[in-house]
């Protein structure tokens, strides 16, 4: 059996890094070749990524003497879906001609696994077009270890073909798909904040053409600074008759509060001053909103005496929307590379630390550092080894779900249950947790409450998710409450309470945000940042809500409030009656 080393570790993180490294340099390419033929544009994205896919054979993973695997085939085999078929075909030529130049005895085999890879990419791209799922990702990676494998069965001698995919191949069913949703989130954050770019330089481009064809209409005041004259284009833009303004000053024509910007120019104009772009809003005769711009000079008698105003004036109601628009997309933009940067410095060490431990001990296994395999000890590290995959798996679970349902196609299977039996299940998961904490976690349900239509599983990840974070929050000595009441209304509510460190008001919207922890107070690295969001998204997708409660150094209250629809009475209908058993009973 081969295990992971920490040379192959370390050569897993620089992978990893060139896929970010890749990322950034698909964005330069995007910013240098806006106006490049697509085809062209297509052949230089492919080059990028032949680039770092040759960069992947140079940090190999050796997991055991003969089994070396890198990323080369997951960059290749991304190619396509990203930058397009003439990218695929490019970035696979590219590293296969790079593998033949290398030689050794399975240079052929692995030249024929990374044109496969190409293929694979350009198959999806010309089916799907560009890649924009996790589930896409995730299945690409598994059909890539289903494609390349089986060429590895001719490895010529010395090297055995069925030992070296013995070998190699449940490493890499594994680490393909993660290679491939890793480099799909990085990829699709950058063609999100690309997008948001693009939005941009529209908005700029509006703004020119704008500006560009600006209609004028012109006035003139008087010595009273009084509307002696207005153009009649005012009333083509604004839909306000000229006469409006007539006999009038600028401030008893003013719409809105009184503004900084307004008692300037009141001053400009008693100061005699000139001025130019002054922007105030205007309610048009439609009813709408719109921005104008003024501009004006000073007129004076050969005497010097004042004698008035003339300018001219602009309806600049699309300018300021696009400028608003700008800001939005510049906004946009910048918070796509945050969750970028946030993703990753979260995911970095959650990946870490169970493939420390799956490292760490399979290597005692491995030396038998304490003795022959038969000793006790490596049955515990066998089940650390478990625990610490079954905690990637579930990792990878929480983002599928939570892709699901942002994607809307979770689908709910809604069973009857009883809360007291649903509640305790899920607390005595972790009431071995608490107690090794020094925490009581108390659960007072009443048996008497009337059963809940809800889907299982996502009810009882819910509670499992805010319990835990109850339990990891809460000090020695503390306190953690699971119970429940029935509003008039009908509706039935969980409240989870504990007298741990509390939540700051303005983190309650961050930590709603996946991959995204408090700010203030005592924080934790422990966890993705995925389990209130997906609690949330849960109790929305049954018509419920989920709410907050908690003040720093004293403890969080978590409520969650389904509807009455969910609740069912004493008189409810027979449990045959509900879709989900019937569909059973017809079975």
């Amino acid at each position: 059996m081969s295990f992971f080393s920490y040379q192959a570790a370390s050569a897993l993180i620089e992978n990893l890094a060139l896929l970010i490294v890749l990322s950034f340099a698909l964005a330069l390419a995007v910013a240098f070749l806006g106006r490049v033929p697509d085809r062209l544009r297509q052949g230089a994205y492919g080059l990028i990524f032949g680039a770092i896919a040759v960069l992947c054979m140079s940090f190999p993973m050796t997991f055991s003497p003969g089994v070396i695997a890198d990323l080369r085939n997951v960059v290749v085999m991304m190619a396509a879906p990203f930058g397009g078929p003439v990218a695929g075909l490019v970035a696979g030529a590219l590293a296969a001609a790079y593998r033949l130049h290398l030689g050794g005895a399975g240079a052929s085999i692995g030249a024929v696994t990374i044109a496969l890879s190409a293929l694979l990419g350009c198959a999806y791209a010309l089916r799907y077009g560009e890649l924009r799922s996790l589930r896409g990702a995730f299945a690409l990676g598994m059909a890539l270890t289903a494609i390349t494998l089986p060429p590895f069965l001719l490895m010529p001698a010395p090297s055995s073909g069925p030992s070296f995919v013995a070998g190699v191949g449940p490493i890499l069913a594994v680490l393909n798909p993660l290679a491939s949703v890793a480099l799909w989130f990085i990829m699709s954050i950058e063609i999100k904040r690309r997008a948001a770019e693009a939005a941009r330089r529209r908005s700029e481009q509006r703004f020119r053409d704008i500006v560009e064809t600006a209609s004028d209409w012109f006035w003139e005041m008087d010595a009273n600074l009084r509307f002696t004259y207005v153009s009649a284009r005012f009333e083509k833009i604004t839909g306000t008759p000229p006469g409006f303004l007539l006999g009038k000053r600028r401030d008893e024509v003013w719409y809105g509060p009184l503004t900084n910007s307004l008692k300037q120019h009141l001053e400009d104009l008693a100061q005699r001053r000139g001025f130019h772009d002054f922007r105030y809003p205007i309610r048009k005769a439609d009813g709408s909103l719109g921005h104008l711009s003024a501009s004006g000079k000073p007129l004076f008698d050969d005497a010097g005496a004042f004698c008035g105003y003339c300018g001219s004036g602009s309806d600049v109601s699309a300018e300021v929307e696009a400028v608003n628009a700008l800001k939005r997309a510049r906004h946009k933009a910048e918070e796509s590379n945050r969750i970028k940067s946030t993703f990753l410095a979260n995911m970095s060490h959650e990946l870490r630390t169970p493939l420390n431990a799956v490292i760490g001990f399979s290597e005692i296994m491995r030396d038998e550092l304490l003795g022959p395999l038969g000793t006790p000890s490596y049955k515990e590290y066998a089940g650390d080894i478990n625990d610490s995959g079954r905690f990637l798996l579930s990792m990878i679970n929480d983002i599928l779900d939570l892709s699901k349902v942002e994607a809307g196609h979770y689908e709910l299977y809604p069973e009857r249950q009883a809360v007291h039996t649903l509640v305790a299940s899920s607390a005595k998961l972790l009431a071995q947790r608490a107690s090794s904490k020094g925490v009581q976690l108390r659960v007072e349900i009443p048996h008497d409450l009337p059963l809940i239509n809800v889907d299982e599983r996502l009810m009882r990840q819910t509670l499992i998710n805010l319990i835990g974070n109850a339990v990891k929050f809460t000090d020695a000595g503390g306190e953690v409450a699971v119970t429940a009441r029935r509003h008039g209304n009908g509706d039935l509510e969980l409240a989870i309470a504990d007298s741990g460190i509390g939540i700051a008001t303005e983190d309650f919207d961050a930590i709603m945000e996946p991959f995204r922890q408090a700010r203030h107070g005592r924080q934790t690295r422990d966890g993705t940042g995925l389990g209130l969001p997906l609690s949330k998204a849960f109790i929305t997708l049954h018509g419920g809500r989920l709410s907050l409660e908690s003040r720093l150094g004293v403890g969080t209250t978590v409520r969650v409030r389904l509807p009455a629809k969910l609740v069912l009475d004493q008189d409810a209908a027979p449990l045959a009656a509900l879709p989900r058993e019937a569909a059973r009973a017809e079975g």
